[in-house]
């Protein structure tokens, strides 16, 4: 029947506000965590924990039953710092601001059926001052995605130096550490040969002390 279909104008400004609504989709993938965990792979050679674990756990591949090296500290370190996980959670919150920042409010669409002589009328209210809006609030929010991307990376830049700080002021405090015992092992050899020379008569007591 032809009643049943949509007047073809009525058809038109359905695409048109079709077209309107789905062209304000904003595109986030570059913020989303298979994103940012190929970022911090290229950049430190580690993956990412997904969002929202919060147990402490190892990563996987890491067994610390066979002593842990250095490696393997960063990626423990990394996958349970609570705030790098936090600094994670905020650029998945800023993305979905994102995301929002591109919606547009629905389109009314208004039909006035056709009374006496008045002729069918359609009409198509858009949210024009929403409409000039949008691409400063797009580029704010992705401007602001930007930042808390780079401070994300800059956080695992930053846990992965600590780390390796840490293990090698560890390393050095061993060597120290052997470097004094071996001292120690000297100056008492010494020592003793020194109280064995005087009983001997070769030393006097001065020497020995």
């Amino acid at each position: 029947m032809r009643g049943s279909h949509v007047p073809r104008p009525g058809r038109a400004l359905a695409w048109a506000a079709s077209c309107i609504v789905l062209g304000c989709a904003v595109d986030t993938r570059e913020f989303d965590e298979p994103a940012l965990d190929r970022a911090l792979h290229d950049a430190t050679g580690y993956h990412l924990r997904a969002s929202g674990e919060d147990e402490v756990t190892m990563p996987p591949g890491v067994d610390v039953d066979d002593g842990v090296d250095v490696g393997e500290a960063v990626a423990i370190a990394l996958w349970n710092n609570p705030d790098f996980a936090t600094s994670l959670a905020e650029v998945g919150l800023s993305r979905a601001r994102l995301a929002e920042s591109g919606l547009l409010a629905n389109p009314v669409f208004s039909v006035l059926f056709p009374i006496g002589p008045k002729q069918l009328e359609m009409s198509l209210t858009l949210p024009i001052e929403t409409i000039l809006e949008r691409p400063a609030r797009v580029a704010a929010a992705r401007a602001e995605c930007e930042r808390l991307g780079a401070n994300f990376l800059q956080h695992g830049l930053d846990v992965v130096r600590d780390v390796r700080l840490a293990a090698v002021d560890w390393e050095l405090a061993g060597v120290r550490e052997d470097l004094a015992t071996r001292q120690q092992v000297l100056a008492e050899g010494f020592a003793t040969a020194a109280e064995r020379r005087f009983e001997g008569g070769d030393a006097t007591g001065a020497e020995v002390d």
